[in-house]
């Protein structure tokens, strides 16, 4: 343990929600104008902005943790906080956090609380500490019951959707006229007999977007259709488990009549589709669940065609939702086709070119046995100030050393048999020889082709211009 010097101090900011009448500037006006008055030289800040200080949200607090564990060898000897609350809410967590500081060399000293003796600082802690945990435990309930009297009172207790915002009084709603209009299309093209996925598809190519700026899918649409908020009725379910409804809380966009039609109307489609009957093979085709969209990333799906008569399509789901424009719905022959012309180059390339088409397959796995070994050794002495602080027992100290330092040897032990692997070309590429008999040979079962599949192919990127990219897992030296 370095020299402390009780002189010089660090500082401690900590608020829960943007909207505390203490913020984190408000904190450090005060803490920064009463050490110079004092004496203290403040040294460095740390800080956890919308951050609660309960033991349930303690690995949140990053640079608390951050502090703790830099005073075990700074030079610091001085942690200014404005009050005791600021540190912690939480009465174990002062007290076991205090004490490791102290046997750090380091005070906390708040700056609006009266100074006590070390003699009683004991007592005055577990006081302090006893009295945010009983504040917090209040405000949660209190929190409960204004969210039970404002749906009692008919206002909207979640943020509003799409259409509505705040009302500059912050308690009622209010109608966003083009955000609205937008909704009322929806449901007029929806009772208009249109799809989920054709209103998306339009919505999409107009280039509107959702209220986080993303195009709009068959999943934003379903939302609106069913979200009862749009009729002005409230629903929702009280702290004690209670339904709770209301009509006419705010102004509507859609009359009650449309959005009953609307509900009806999807109620009799879902009754006239076939239900889906899982096949026994893991995919209805070997490529499936590996094919990729090289235009926005997402999972390719396969569609039988049945009812047209058409080959088998494999089409992008974002496509299906209605958010990709530009992608390729490709037939199963010519998917085969473009899929084995990219094996055949992997194959013939040179080493550079198959390296950048090689990924790292689901073992062996490089693990960080550094950031482990050092974790488990924080712990180790976490458990030690522990016993020293009189929170835990001399036997629980002592079953904790135990297994921790058996933990520690083991991580020693692995990490000495990790090497750095080297990709065997030659084997990776008989891999991909072995695969290609495989899903080339018509007597093999599809759940056959599938898992040879899964052992040799990370993923399938299909481009625009029917391009395939395989990447293949890659195979080590031994």
């Amino acid at each position: 343990m370095s020299m402390k010097n009780p002189n010089l101090a660090v500082c401690y900011l900590r608020m829960s929600t943007d909207q505390q009448e203490f913020s984190i500037d408000s904190q450090w006006r005060i803490v920064s104008q009463w050490a110079e008055r004092s004496g203290y030289t403040i040294v460095k800040r740390y800080e956890d902005a919308g951050i609660s200080a309960m033991e349930s949200k303690l690995e949140k607090r990053v640079s608390f943790l951050q502090m703790i564990e830099d005073s075990e060898t700074a030079g610091w000897g001085t942690v200014l906080v404005y009050d005791s609350s600021r540190f912690s809410r939480s009465l174990r967590d002062s007290i076991v956090y205090k004490s490791i500081l102290k046997q750090n060399g380091v005070q906390v000293v708040s700056v609006t609380e009266p100074a006590v003796d070390d003699d009683t600082s004991l007592i005055m802690d577990a006081i302090y500490g006893a009295q945010n945990e009983l504040y917090i435990r209040k405000l949660s309930k209190n929190v409960q019951r204004g969210i039970n009297q404002k749906a009692l009172r008919g206002e909207m207790v979640a943020c509003p959707p799409y259409g509505y915002r705040r009302a500059a009084n912050r308690r009622d709603v209010e109608v966003v006229g083009d955000e609205a209009e937008v909704v009322r299309y929806i449901y007029a093209q929806y009772l208009a007999g249109r799809s989920d996925f054709k209103i998306a598809e339009e919505l999409s190519r107009a280039g509107l977007k959702t209220r986080r700026g993303n195009p709009f899918d068959t999943r934003q649409i379903r939302r609106i259709l069913q979200n009862p908020a749009y009729c002005g009725r409230l629903k929702t379910t009280l702290a004690s488990g209670e339904a709770f409804e209301k009509e006419n809380a705010w102004a509507a966009i859609i009359s009650p009549e449309d959005f009953e039609r609307a509900a009806k109307l999807r109620a009799e489609r879902q009754s006239r589709a076939v239900p889906k009957v899982r096949a026994p093979e893991l995919h209805s085709h070997w490529l499936g669940g590996k094919l990729r969209c090289g235009v926005c990333g997402s999972c390719y799906y396969r569609r039988s065609n049945r009812a047209t008569g058409r080959a088998p399509q494999f089409m992008c789901i974002g496509r299906a939702h209605g958010q990709c424009q530009n992608s390729l719905v490709i037939a199963d022959f010519l998917l085969e086709e473009a899929f084995f012309e990219a094996a055949d180059t992997f194959m013939k390339a040179d080493a550079s070119y198959v390296l950048a088409h090689v990924a790292a397959p689901k073992a062996p796995v490089k693990t960080d046995f550094d950031a482990l070994i050092q974790r488990a050794e924080k712990s180790l002495k976490r458990a030690k100030d522990a016993y020293l602080a009189e929170i835990d027992t001399l036997e629980e100290y002592r079953l904790n050393k135990k297994r921790l330092e058996a933990e520690i040897a083991q991580l020693k032990a692995e990490q000495q048999k990790q090497q750095e692997p080297v990709v065997d070309i030659a084997k990776t590429q008989a891999a991909v020889v072995n695969l290609l008999d495989i899903v080339r040979d018509p007597t093999v079962s599809t759940e056959e082709k599938c898992k040879a599949m899964e052992r040799s192919v990370d993923r399938v990127i299909l481009g625009r211009d029917r391009s395939v990219a395989i990447i293949f897992y890659s195979f080590f030296m031994e």
